[in-house]
């Protein structure tokens, strides 16, 4: 992508499609686009107080698709939209609700909020304000093990190593 952002350090975004050709490569793993149930048009402001935060997570629905697939922990890449394409910005790891059932959480902690409390830490949020862009809310790219540990602790542990990886090989912003 070549389009000056506001930024001292250059780097590359890879699309949506360069991540899953790389993807493909690596036989131990599995991905998949999963839909959240955001709608890609929802205003997501950057004024706090006129944020809704249960609008800026996955809904109910996404959960259940996951939970379907017995999915525990996994990975996952956020994607922003420019020029009519998906560009990765963010990979992070959370648990399902049959990690989290026993917690107060319900869910993971996938959320598309934008802080507009500048300046911070430099991360993806930062990025995304600074340059007018938007989160590609409706969906999300989950990366998981093809055959994950049965230990709880050891499976959550392979789902983070492959965080780092994808952070990694795509110059991606932790969550």
């Amino acid at each position: 992508m070549q389009q000056d952002f506001q930024y001292t350090k250059t780097f590359r975004f890879f699309t949506a499609d360069e991540i899953e050709d790389v993807l493909a490569q690596h036989a131990e793993w599995t991905f998949f686009w999963q839909e959240t149930f955001i709608p890609p048009d929802m205003p997501n402001p950057y004024n706090k107080k006129d944020r809704v935060y249960s609008d800026l997570y996955p809904k109910d629905e996404f959960e259940d698709d996951l939970e379907q697939d017995h999915l525990r922990y996994y990975a996952y890449i956020k994607f922003f939209r420019s020029s009519g394409l998906l560009f990765g910005i963010v990979a992070g790891k959370t648990g399902t609700r049959l990690v989290n059932a026993s917690k107060k959480k319900k869910r993971g902690d996938v959320c598309f909020s934008v802080k507009a409390d500048l300046p911070q830490k430099w991360n993806a949020k930062e990025f995304l304000l600074l340059n007018s862009l938007r989160w590609a809310q409706d969906r999300i790219l989950i990366v998981v093990p093809k055959h994950p540990k049965d230990d709880l602790k050891a499976h959550e542990q392979e789902v983070l190593e492959i965080e780092s990886k994808l952070q990694t090989m795509f110059n991606l912003f932790g969550s």
